[in-house]
């Protein structure tokens, strides 16, 4: 039902099936005045708060107080979909933010979500639009637009971060997308899209600001919207870019925005190398990803295939790294580096989480501290500590120009790798039994070993004299006493 509504310009009362609007006083012939009225789908509490309705305008047709009819439109507000950038962008309703009817079968991706509130919304369920590659100014990039049927796309983004969308403005980069769509048939104007995935080719403009910044793509049947505003049906979807100095490479170590885990992703301080011609890299190729695709198995920069940048687009670019054998507890492990180094040396550094804590910041877990390394094949040892984690866990390898890196943060050249490897038990080398003989100790052991010995825990380890294979006879102390087999 139609709520009545008095303002100082206006009195709107219900009539019938219609309202009713007249207005203080009267205007000039074609003079018109802004509108917005309430309605109420029910007075179930269920249906608590107004829902959202079109704002207009009425026009006088006469200079008395016949006034033309005008189509608003109400909407339940449990059936709107919304924006979630930062309200600078106008998103909330107060400030007339993007709302679209959520119409089944017509929108961006594969599922629409109704948005039940107001103003910014997080985790929004956007799934229409693909940053296949990095935004870094004056490169030509790509990204892909899924829709469910024919219909128009709108976009925007916020070159120079200032939290507003623009367009045509002399003050700021041309931030309307479709006035930078390479090959499209009216320029300026809203693109149509296909039914399917949608590939749209741009420049970065030169001048864009460096950063974290923001984009709207709004789909409807007609087109024609403007970055605020409501329209007929569709769906608006907003994402958070980044602007890049130059082409970036990410890891792919288990690191998600609901779970943080490793320094992945640019929000945890995650590792960044900024491609650059002629710098070391792992193995023979490289790529470029808008996004890091961290992933359980640290596979996600595998099959996520970027831009070649300069060498090898198109190839599975985690390729310099690999285990010679086994990681088994007590025991040296090999790793053989293959690298390419066009300036003739370069650093490694590298890190495996023996504890499987989700970090690479324990007392040795860094396995690879600056070493200088060529072009070629490269093999260094990692002893795996006693206490470390029998099972699946993470290792990440950097090269760089200079090294000192730490797992996560940026560098400019180089390249990151991240492998998930496995921590295997000692194979037939452990302690079975120990038993108190006297003022002595007996303990045995299975395997050919060497027992070692210290008196605090971060003492040196030294051989127990008089030990025969497989077993030994210590005396005891009022110290404590710490055991270890050193296995073969």
């Amino acid at each position: 039902e139609w709520l009545p509504k008095e303002t100082a310009a206006y009195r709107a009362v219900r009539e019938g099936h219609g309202i009713i609007v007249t207005p203080t006083a009267p205007l000039a012939a074609g003079g018109s005045m802004p509108i917005t009225l309430n309605y109420r789908t029910s007075t179930n509490p269920s249906y608590s708060g107004l829902p959202i309705v079109l704002s207009g305008s009425l026009t006088s047709m006469e200079a008395q107080n016949y006034w033309d009819h005008v189509p608003f439109e109400v909407f339940h507000r449990q059936r709107l979909d919304r924006g979630d950038a930062p309200d600078s962008y106008g998103t909330s309703v107060s400030a007339g933010g993007p709302t679209h009817w959520a119409v089944p079968g017509f929108q961006l991706g594969f599922e629409v979500t109704p948005d039940p509130e107001s103003g910014p919304i997080a985790n929004d369920n956007d799934d229409g639009v693909f940053f296949l590659e990095p935004f870094v100014p004056g490169h030509r990039v790509v990204i892909e637009v899924q829709a469910s049927a024919p219909g128009f796309l709108d976009a925007w983004i916020d070159w120079n971060r200032n939290g507003r969308f623009v367009t045509g403005s002399t003050l700021d980069p041309d931030e309307y997308l479709p006035s930078r769509l390479i090959g499209h048939p009216n320029p300026g104007e809203s693109y149509p899209l296909q039914p399917g995935m949608n590939r749209l080719h741009f420049v970065v403009p030169p001048v864009a600001s460096l950063g974290s910044t923001f984009a709207r793509f709004r789909f409807s049947q007609t087109g024609g919207l403007a970055s605020v505003g409501a329209a007929e049906s569709g769906e608006v979807e907003d994402y958070g870019i980044e602007v890049y100095p130059q082409p970036p490479d990410f890891g792919d170590a288990p690191d998600f925005p609901e779970s943080p885990g490793y320094p992945t992703l640019p929000g945890h301080g995650g590792a960044i190398h900024y491609l650059t011609p002629n710098s070391p890299r792992l193995g023979q190729a490289r790529d470029a990803e808008a996004f890091p695709n961290p992933d359980v198995t640290a596979f996600g920069d595998d099959v996520a295939i970027g831009t070649g940048v300069p060498e090898l687009g198109g190839a599975d670019d985690e390729d310099g790294v690999s285990l010679l054998g086994l990681l088994t507890i007590g025991q040296p492990g090999f790793i053989r580096v293959v690298t390419t180094v066009p300036n003739g040396t370069a650093r490694l550094d590298g890190w495996i989480d023996w504890n499987a804590d989700f970090d690479w910041n324990d007392f040795g877990e860094q396995v690879a501290r600056s070493i200088e390394v060529t072009s070629g094949t490269n093999v260094f040892t990692v002893q795996v500590p006693f206490e470390a984690v029998v099972g699946i866990t993470y290792a990440r390898l950097r090269i760089s120009d200079a090294g000192g890196l730490s797992p996560g943060g940026a560098v400019e050249g180089g390249e990151v790798e991240d492998y998930q490897v496995t921590v295997s038990p000692p194979a037939g080398c452990q302690i079975t039994s120990y038993l108190r003989q006297g003022n002595s100790l007996l303990i045995i052991w299975e395997g050919a070993a060497t027992l070692q010995q210290r008196s605090t825990l971060s003492g040196l380890w030294d051989s127990v004299p008089n030990q025969v294979p497989g077993s030994a006879l210590v005396p005891m102390s009022d110290q404590a006493q710490f055991f270890r087999l050193l296995c073969p």
